[in-house]
């Protein structure tokens, strides 16, 4: 699932590539990928899979990042929940030093911490997303004037006791 997210690989080509033409971006990651690919990858043709190593290595060299934040981007475009591992570190001083147990302890929490993040993000999406596509029926708000004001078949009084 390729998608365009702003920190994506499509973002990344695009703000790295400045006044350079597709060809010369080509030819700064060593020709191990064409212009032309490169300027699909930059819009019109997003990435379906990771790229090979050598690839990933020469669009680090041109684009004068780093193969982490390459694969970072590639991961973001396709639709994976991806960080740099230095930005999006959370340092507990002090950490270090605790028995191997307290830091099991800690990872364990961190990974369900996320976890329950990850499905709140995705009710939250689920929640801007129409309702009515599929087989599943978005049902109308009753109204309650009109129920309240309905007295019930004819000649059978509301009032009257039921045996």
């Amino acid at each position: 699932m390729a998608t365009n997210h702003p920190e994506g690989l499509e973002a990344l080509l695009l703000n790295r590539k400045g006044d350079r033409t597709w060809d010369e971006v080509a030819r700064d990651c060593g020709n191990v990928i064409t212009g032309k690919r490169l300027q699909q990858m930059g819009g019109s043709k997003p990435i379906k899979n990771f790229p090979d190593p050598p690839t990933v290595k020469g669009l680090a060299r041109g684009l004068n990042s780093t193969v982490t934040e390459i694969l970072v981007a590639c991961a973001r475009s396709l639709g994976l929940r991806a960080e740099d591992p230095v930005a999006g570190a959370l340092v507990l001083h002090g950490a270090a030093s605790l028995p191997e147990s307290s830091k099991d302890l800690l990872r364990s929490m961190s990974s369900e911490l996320q976890f329950l993040n990850d499905e709140l993000q995705r009710e939250r999406e689920a929640e801007d997303t129409p309702r009515n596509s599929g087989n599943v029926v978005e049902l109308r708000r009753p109204n309650y004037e009109k129920q309240a004001a309905y007295k019930g078949p004819e000649g059978i009084s509301p009032d009257a006791d039921m045996e």
